[in-house]
């Protein structure tokens, strides 16, 4: 069907909304090294914050006659299919029509960059001007009083952080920059004694892992926010190359907290061991100040290394709290993390 026309009547048998109420047991059916994509998606289709929002974006395109075959509507479709039907369900329509093109059936290919796929493709199908946007929308994402600081960032940097994602979002604001969008900041201070910031936005918050057998995610974090010294500088006030050190911090986060666990580099894999907490608060984790508490909603999960490998997910069903391990189209009880494979985590305010 082409992409401009419009749709028939969905072939879902209920709305999302209705559809949540029933307890999630639905594998999907690997189309030929799709595991990547099984996994990515059954971890998204445990965010409820998300479902709530895509169930609502869905109404809106309906009202205003918007539902047209498109990706949207596509992988719409198949998370209504995945919480409503009781045997596995086959992604090849979504696949076939919006994946195929751009990942194929490869084993190498990478959940965290499908992933990214998955939500830019989205937000293209339903951005909207700044001036469309609603009031409770601008002020969940830019309240102050979720703004994370460090103690050597003045007042004025909150109002150049607001600027930065203004500019950002001028002309493409969606759910999905009000639910993923986070922003880190990175603080210059030369030996010239100059300081700058810079506010740099993220839907998913890629943390390196350490080259040893066993850490936590606070390590992890640590590790990221590391101060790093930079020779041949070029000081903003007098022109001369310096040194510099560059800080990095968390400034604003999201309602859905993605964190990527990056395991791979170049042709080899970390197989550490990262602990990571079923709730998570950053003021345990980070010199950032955050009165959210967030929940672990789903991991997903890589086995093997960059040659063979395969993908999983481990997800909280929304209906009762209990723990699936979904590995295409089988579905069992998951009784434990194993914290080698942990790649990429879910987590909800």
């Amino acid at each position: 069907m082409h992409p401009s026309t419009p749709l028939p009547p969905s072939s879902s048998a209920q709305p999302l909304h209705r559809a949540l109420v029933h307890p999630m047991t639905c594998g999907l059916i690997n189309l030929g090294s799709t595991c990547y994509m099984n996994a990515t998606l059954q971890c998204i289709a445990h965010c409820p914050s998300f479902l709530r929002e895509l169930s609502k974006e869905n109404a809106r395109r309906i009202r205003l006659k918007r539902n047209r075959d498109d990706f949207f509507q596509s992988f719409y479709r198949l998370i209504v299919d995945m919480h409503s039907l009781k045997t596995s369900v086959d992604p090849g329509s979504f696949f076939q029509s919006f994946v195929a093109k751009t990942f194929g059936r490869n084993s190498d290919n990478d959940m965290s960059e499908f992933l990214q796929f998955v939500l830019d493709e989205i937000h293209d199908c339903c951005k909207v001007n700044w001036s469309e946007v609603e009031n409770d929308d601008m002020t969940s994402i830019f309240s102050s009083e979720e703004s994370q600081r460090r103690n050597f960032i003045a007042a004025a940097a909150e109002r150049e952080a607001f600027a930065s994602l203004r500019h950002h979002f001028a002309n493409d604001f969606s759910f999905i920059r009000k639910l993923f969008i986070g922003q880190y900041i990175v603080s210059l201070k030369s030996s010239h004694g100059t300081e700058s910031n810079t506010f740099d936005p993220f839907s998913v918050l890629t943390l390196p892992v350490p080259d040893k057998k066993g850490c936590d995610l606070h390590e992890c974090f640590h590790l990221w926010m590391q101060s790093e010294v930079l020779d041949g500088w070029r000081d903003e006030r007098s022109g001369c190359l310096v040194k510099a050190e560059m800080f990095k911090g968390l400034w604003n986060l999201s309602a859905m907290l993605v964190i990527h666990l990056n395991r791979f580099i170049g042709t080899s894999k970390n197989f550490c061991q990262v602990k990571f907490p079923a709730t998570l608060n950053f003021s345990q984790l980070t010199e950032t100040r955050c009165g959210r508490d967030y929940s672990l909603v789903a991991v997903a999960n890589h086995i093997g290394n960059t040659n063979a490998g395969h993908c999983y997910a481990d997800c909280k069903r929304i209906n009762d709290g209990h723990w699936l391990r979904y590995d295409d189209g089988s579905v069992n009880d998951a009784h434990q993390f194993h914290c080698s494979n942990a790649y990429i985590l879910f987590y909800c305010a």
